[in-house]
């Protein structure tokens, strides 16, 4: 398997220059490939952003 960089929803959206909010848009409505894991400490599910993903975000809309 390939080891890839992750980022985090906030992370990835700040690297773009958009808001978290439009990066979640972007997530929901496919825009943006995430992944939905577990976060070990709080249980919760969590958004993370393939460095692919952001690449290929990057190459068709800007």
């Amino acid at each position: 398997m390939n080891e890839e960089n992750l980022y985090s929803a906030r992370a990835a959206a700040k690297k773009l220059g958009i808001s978290i909010s439009t990066m979640n848009r972007h997530i929901r409505s496919g825009k943006i490939i995430a992944l939905r894991i577990l976060d070990s400490q709080t249980k919760n599910l969590r958004y993370a952003i393939p460095e692919a993903a952001i690449e290929d975000y990057l190459k068709t809309n800007i």
